[in-house]
């Protein structure tokens, strides 16, 4: 029986996927020094350098987050997103201005998004089926019931794979010039099977 069933089996670049939330691991770039509030609504001063960064889109809380380490402490700057602001995660441009954030400066880019499938492949896997027989407990105990057997099945299944690629910029209200970069990618693979054989 023809059946596509996808399993996501994350094989990402420190990203995961879940949900209405988006998360991505990726690297901050700042150019100019710059001061942003943490989650304590304390300012803290990034001097130009790389830092490492996890980015996070959380719907529920309708805010956007900057995860890093600054000078070997870590900090937690939080963006609130303007009212019905979704997260292009099937790729797209947004923006989330200063003046709506929270933040001094407005945070802004793209998402981009590339698909792709490999070849159709097909194996054996480990399965399981019922049969109806006699068991017997330790104490000699019998009925007749179900018993799951273990077996294998053929399967037909190809992999689809999908990356995605953040290119951002933290910058002053209205301005041009880009203070920081923010860029990340994140690579996904997804099982669709389209074929399960009978497991015996």
């Amino acid at each position: 029986m023809n059946q596509s069933i996808a399993l996501v089996l994350c094989a990402l670049t420190a990203v995961i996927l879940t949900g209405c939330d988006f998360e991505l691991d990726g690297d901050i770039k700042v150019a100019q020094t710059l001061t942003l509030k943490n989650d304590k609504n304390k300012a803290v001063t990034m001097v130009p350098g790389a830092y490492k960064t996890e980015v996070e889109y959380k719907k529920k809380k309708n805010r956007l987050e900057l995860d890093l380490k600054v000078n070997g402490k870590k900090q937690e700057f939080l963006f609130a997103l303007p009212a019905g602001f979704e997260f292009p995660k099937k790729g797209g441009s947004f923006v989330i201005p200063a003046q709506v954030s929270g933040q001094p400066l407005d945070f802004g880019g793209h998402l981009t998004v590339a698909e792709s499938d490999s070849e159709e492949m097909s194996g054996y896997e480990s399965c399981s089926y019922q049969t109806y027989g006699w068991t017997c407990d330790d104490r000699g105990n019998c009925y007749y019931g179900s018993i799951t057997q273990s077996g294998s099945q053929e399967v037909h299944y190809y992999y689809h794979y999908t990356t995605y690629d953040l290119d951002a910029a933290l910058l002053p209200s209205g301005q041009s010039t880009h203070m920081a970069t923010v860029a990340g990618v994140k690579r996904e693979s997804e099982k669709v099977y389209t074929y399960y054989g009978e497991c015996r």
